[in-house]
């Protein structure tokens, strides 16, 4: 049983497009990167969500304090969430968008005025990106 909404095409619907998130800390770590987006693509077809080539996203820098704009797959991921490409993130945990947790929020802003959600393979954990945005933007 999936979660998949299909279209009269039988495609999976826009809200089922999702992304793959993966990060490397360091570069003894490259191994990880493909175990990661292996992992995600499980899951995601577990869960009935399409992922396009061009939407696996893959950030093997080393500086995890570096602002959103400047973390090029990152950056990229959040102007695909922008341009309604996606609407799910599957990553293997919040801890691999990045060590500063400004840039993690920052960024989990962006995906939520998108009306992205983020899902950890690893836990099962769903991050409605939508809460969070809207609870900032309260406050």
């Amino acid at each position: 049983m999936t979660n998949a909404v299909l279209t009269t095409t039988g495609a999976p619907s826009p809200e089922n497009h999702a992304a793959i998130l993966a990060r490397s800390s360091t570069h003894a770590e490259t191994g990880t990167v493909e175990r990661q987006i292996a992992d995600a693509r499980v899951f995601a077809r577990a869960n009935g969500w399409a992922v396009q080539p061009q939407h696996v996203y893959v950030v093997q820098d080393t500086n995890g304090t570096a602002p959103l704009e400047q973390r090029g797959d990152l950056a990229a991921l959040a102007t695909a969430a922008a341009n309604g490409e996606i609407k799910r993130v599957i990553v293997q945990g919040l801890d691999r968008l990045t060590r500063d947790p400004r840039v993690a929020l920052d960024f989990i802003e962006a995906l939520g005025r998108h009306e992205v959600i983020i899902s950890s393979y690893a836990t099962g954990d769903l991050i409605d990106a939508r809460r969070i945005a809207d609870a900032t933007q309260e406050a």
